[in-house]
């Protein structure tokens, strides 16, 4: 693609009209426009929203975690025995979390 004399860009665009401010882009007009809202000052929106059911959540996962590592320091010579005990506390986990059931072949 040439270039015309009378344009300056490099990708073939006229020079703007409007003394080189930038111009707004409007959005398409089957989308509404929610203007986003500025905090001044520490004020507006609270940062933090803690909802019930994801404090109860982050509480059963950090008990599972620790239940985890005791079982971790407990079984460190025996990998038949820790595999048998982390797996049984996945399943509790998974019943307690999302109520299914999972069933485990212990032999």
């Amino acid at each position: 693609m040439q270039l015309e004399n009378n344009q300056d860009d490099k990708f073939g665009l006229p020079e703007p009209s409007n003394n080189g401010q930038l111009q707004p882009v409007l959005p398409h007009a089957g989308f509404p426009v929610i203007p986003a809202m500025a905090s001044v000052g520490g004020q507006g929106m609270p940062t933090s929203t803690v909802q019930s059911g994801d404090d109860a959540e982050s509480v059963l996962t950090k008990s599972v975690v620790d239940k985890a590592s005791e079982v971790i320091k407990q079984t460190a010579n025996d990998p038949y025995l820790q595999n048998n005990q982390l797996s049984q506390l996945k399943a509790e986990y998974i019943k307690q979390r999302f109520n299914i059931d999972i069933k485990l072949g212990n032999g």
